[in-house]
């Protein structure tokens, strides 16, 4: 593991403009030209049919109402949408709508209602709007301006990176919490006793989504503030420390819906640190084709309307993502046989944001190997699944185990 105190990088800090994290001018026709296809053309075309002024009337409501926790993070979804279809389609009204938005957020105070004492952490809101600003400062480019450029690098680091490095200090070190609680107005919500939280969170995503929104944060604002390093560090050190809960097999002790919001958060993170630094081999730390199978084979049944038949625990119900294996196309790792990455009986949309422009190109789903029909997991017990045509089901003999 590796020490907060220790750099991993190999690479000296990047001085003068922030280096582009999630794609290039270069790779703007291969990201059209995957949104033309079958399954991601119906999602980009939602996208813009809502047009700019869905978006709008979400920050609007977001502002009335303060509410960060549901209001704000529906605006920043619809914004991370919009910035997509900007770059399938540019359009001179949305540009300007994504600069309002990105100005509503710079003049927030704050971007998190969790706090430590009377001190702001940042868990699920402040790491969402470090992924959102970053990725709308490379959909906008030169639009964005010096000044607000300026703005944004100085925010990055002390609304986002600040909070978000906060609270994974308490999760290594619960000792140095003073006590965890929402704001006035979330709390009026929420009734939560937060006592255990730093141990708990430790050992779940929700260590995963600050610790690679630091990452991306502190690697967005490298050469602007000197605090970057640390927390590239403290992020560096929290990556592994999730990917240490992951077992060799590649399943997950929460379950196949939290393995889906684990890896894409992290996914992230592993994008933008191997083209902004490249100093760490990821692939060389965790089982990606474990990872594949485990995410493939858990989906492996049919319900009667097609949808995938998940089996999962607690409140972990919902299906996987395109993105997760997606990225682990042979572009982004190694080789991995033809068309397993492409094996994507997934119901839920692809994820509006950074992670999505990272997937390799997206084609027609082909069948997985019949060697995922039929497996054990540590984390979750067998699974047995004839096939993946609708109306076949999933059988499974769960067993929860305690991993790590």
């Amino acid at each position: 593991m590796l020490p907060r105190t220790t750099s991993a990088r190999g690479l000296m800090p990047q001085v003068g403009p922030a280096p582009r994290l999630f794609f290039s001018p270069a790779e703007v026709p291969r990201i059209r030209a995957g949104a033309t296809s079958a399954i991601l053309s119906p999602v980009v075309e939602g996208w813009a049919g809502e047009g700019v002024t869905t978006t709008r009337e979400a920050l609007a409501r977001a502002e009335q109402t303060g509410i960060l926790y549901t209001d704000f993070r529906a605006a920043l979804k619809e914004l991370r949408q919009q910035g997509i279809v900007q770059i399938v389609c540019p359009d001179p009204s949305r540009e300007a709508m994504l600069l309002e938005g990105l100005d509503q957020i710079l003049a927030m105070p704050k971007w998190d209602y969790m706090l430590d004492g009377d001190t702001t952490i940042g868990l699920l809101v402040a790491s969402v709007t470090i992924d959102t600003v970053v990725f709308l400062r490379e959909v906008l480019g030169d639009a964005l301006g010096a000044d607000r450029e300026a703005q944004l690098m100085a925010a990055i680091a002390a609304k986002g990176c600040a909070p978000c490095s906060r609270i994974l200090d308490g999760m290594v070190d619960p000792s140095t919490v003073t006590g965890w609680r929402m704001d006035e107005r979330h709390s009026r919500l929420f009734d939560i006793d937060f006592t255990n939280w730093p141990v708990i969170l430790a050992t779940t995503n929700l260590r995963a989504v600050p610790a690679a929104s630091l990452g991306i944060g502190a690697l967005a604002i490298r050469g602007h503030d000197d605090r970057a390093d640390g927390w590239l560090d403290q992020a560096i050190y929290n990556t592994r420390a999730i990917l240490d809960l992951f077992n060799p097999d590649g399943s997950y002790h929460e379950g196949f819906g939290y393995a889906t919001g684990t890896l894409l958060h992290i996914f992230g993170f592993l994008e933008a640190h191997q083209r902004a630094d490249g100093s760490i081999r990821w692939a060389d730390e965790i089982d990606l084709e474990g990872m594949v199978k485990y995410y493939l084979s858990m989906q492996a049944g049919r319900k009667p309307d097609g949808t995938p038949d998940i089996v999962n625990f607690s409140d972990a119900w919902n299906s996987g993502s395109y993105c997760v294996p997606a990225w682990l196309a042979p572009a982004n790792w190694r080789e991995l046989p033809p068309g397993r990455w492409r094996s994507l009986p997934s119901s839920r949309r692809p994820t509006p944001g950074p992670i999505w422009m990272c997937c390799g190109d997206f084609d027609r789903a082909v069948s997985p190997p019949a060697s995922y029909l039929n497996v054990h997991w540590t984390a979750t017990g067998s699974f047995a699944a004839p096939g993946w045509a609708a109306p076949l089901m999933l059988c499974a003999g769960v067993s929860q185990r305690r991993t790590g």
